[in-house]
């Protein structure tokens, strides 16, 4: 037989449904909200900056605009010049797991001509190297790749 709960009793367990998947959200690092700003350590970027320019400058542009417009295209050599990383591009499509594995392993095996820079950058310049990319990006695409768990992947 079917028999009526209290309207408070719902209310209670919904309640504590609603705060204890709050609390496992949280425990997990996943945040009720996504930045609609982001939030950069001028530090970081700062070192960043210095790193991307005497490094990856070369080939991705003083800014990370990119050195050629026709990015997307095979040169002579039937090799993919390298993109702009300035959010104006596809870098921002990947997460922070697979950027940090082709700036250490390089694109060779992409078809392209990075080298790799395992064995030249530590994994706390990369990471540096990485913010300061992504603060060179516009609201709405650094908001979309970390709703893409660009930041966790």
């Amino acid at each position: 037989m079917f028999t009526k709960r209290p309207l408070y009793l719902s209310i209670v367990a919904t309640m504590l449904a609603v705060a204890v998947s709050v609390f496992v959200l949280q425990a997990n690092g996943v945040s009720a909200q996504t930045p609609a700003v982001a939030e950069f350590d001028a530090e970081t970027v700062g070192a960043g900056r210095t790193l991307f320019r005497k490094n990856c400058a070369v080939c991705h542009g003083w800014n990370a605009e990119g050195i050629t417009a026709d990015w997307q295209s095979r040169d002579a050599d039937g090799k993919y010049p390298p993109p702009p990383l300035n959010g104006t591009a596809h870098t921002w499509h990947h997460p922070t797991s697979i950027l940090t594995r082709i700036i250490n392993d390089g694109t060779a095996a992409m078809g392209g001509t990075m080298p790799a820079w395992r064995d030249k950058l530590s994994a706390e310049e990369i990471a540096a190297i990485l913010h300061w990319i992504t603060s060179l990006w516009p609201d709405e695409i650094y908001e979309t790749w970390v709703t893409r768990d660009g930041l966790t992947k």
